[in-house]
């Protein structure tokens, strides 16, 4: 049946985008695919039923692969808009992708720019992996998902690795995350709070575990406060170990103390 729509659609497709006798044809079973120079497949796109007009295709219940190198990335939503000229696909309602390394994402819209290998939003987006969970909204990420630019409001929960607990890092935005490196650059307005503490910065680094993508380190800059049980510290940088929960102030550190009342002591 795939075979089949995928012949109609070859032999049709010149005559409905030129041909306004033909516009908005229904098809059952809707398939298309892409190949590149090589002969190996770059992309395929099917839908349950698509309605095509002179210069794009409506598609219901949309799913699509996109083959980039040795990863394979899953791409569904309800409905699908494909652009018959750029070959650019906006999705909308329950959109959802998935690449092999088992990271996913949700969002409501999504415009998939297929020859750049792009995807943008501007509505909230979750991304997650295991404990590895980021919510914000708006992004502009690779298709793959390997590297991401979240624009606002950005939430992030790191697996702690050693403790088994989370850390959570707040930011106002851009967050630019390269998932391959392990690096995650956080702007403007920086918060990490975790069972040791809070931190807050202007931006930080996070430096992630290659395979296990726990936290390695953090590094804070610009107006650090540090605030741990009853002490506050401040300065220019600071970095936080997470393996030996250790934290490295530079640039005129200084710590404040509030001592403890002692409650045996009357007036």
């Amino acid at each position: 049946m795939i075979l089949k729509n995928l012949i109609l659609l070859i032999l049709f497709f010149p005559a409905v985008f030129n041909c306004k006798a033909l516009s908005q044809q229904k098809i059952k079973d809707f398939y298309l695919s892409n190949y590149l120079d090589n002969g190996t497949k770059n992309w395929e796109l099917k839908g349950e039923e698509a309605t095509l007009y002179d210069n794009y295709v409506e598609i219901d219940d949309l799913e699509a692969k996109y083959y980039y190198k040795e990863n394979i990335v899953d791409i569904k939503a309800d409905e699908g808009k494909l652009d018959k000229n750029k070959m650019n696909v906006d999705l909308k309602d329950n959109v959802r992708i998935r690449n092999n390394d088992g990271m996913s994402l949700f969002t409501d819209t999504l415009t998939w720019r297929r020859d750049d290998n792009h995807i943008t939003t501007k509505d909230k987006i979750i991304l997650k992996k295991d404990s590895f969970k980021v919510e914000a909204e708006g992004l502009e990420a690779r298709t793959d998902l390997q590297k991401v630019d979240f624009k606002r409001k950005v939430e992030v929960n790191l697996p702690d690795g050693k403790a088994g607990e989370v850390v959570i890092v707040n930011c106002s935005g851009p967050l630019e995350i390269d998932y391959a490196k392990g690096i995650a650059l956080f702007n403007n307005d920086v918060t990490v709070e975790s069972a040791e503490g809070k931190i807050t910065s202007d931006k930080a680094i996070v430096y992630l575990d290659a395979e296990k993508k726990y936290i390695v380190k953090i590094i804070c800059e610009g107006k650090v406060k540090i605030v741990r049980d009853d002490n506050i510290s401040f300065a220019k940088k600071a970095t936080y170990l997470n393996m030996e929960k250790k934290v490295i102030l530079e640039g005129k550190p200084h710590l404040i103390i509030f001592p403890k009342k002692n409650e045996n002591i009357r007036d």
